[in-house]
């Protein structure tokens, strides 16, 4: 049986994502997925909105994955309105159970922001990252 490898590459580049979703069976699904083409790598994963941020502005990933309803309280969007109050310009989608308008209105919202419904195919989550990382 032959197989057939993709030959890794000094120029490789992969974008680099931090997640933040405490729902873990959903975010190691969609990581692992993700982290499987050829483009996106899952740089870290955090379970709330507090440890996300402290991710995002260690490791400044080059894409953000937030749900929408996080412990605490706390919300994505809120979570995203700080990260883009401390400087941080990476583009983010807001994933969430139920895509209600004001989450919608929230996200639209925030620059270089998105939001989307968990039940979306990943190959959809993964073309919007395509997209809005250019």
């Amino acid at each position: 049986m032959s197989r057939k490898y993709r030959a890794w590459r000094m120029d490789d580049v992969r974008q680099r994502l931090v997640m933040i979703d405490d729902q873990q069976s959903y975010a190691e699904a969609l990581g692992l997925a993700l982290s499987m083409t050829t483009d996106l790598e899952l740089a870290a994963r955090a379970p709330d909105g507090p440890t996300g941020i402290d991710l995002v502005l260690a490791i400044a990933p080059d894409a953000i994955l937030c749900d929408y309803r996080l412990p605490a309280g706390d919300t994505g969007t809120a979570v995203l309105t700080e990260l883009r109050a401390r400087g941080c310009e990476a583009p983010a989608i807001v994933l969430t159970g139920f895509l209600a308008p004001q989450v919608q209105r929230e996200t639209n919202e925030i620059a270089n922001a998105m939001a989307m419904s968990k039940d979306s195919p990943i190959s959809d989550i993964e073309r919007s990252l395509a997209k809005s990382l250019g």
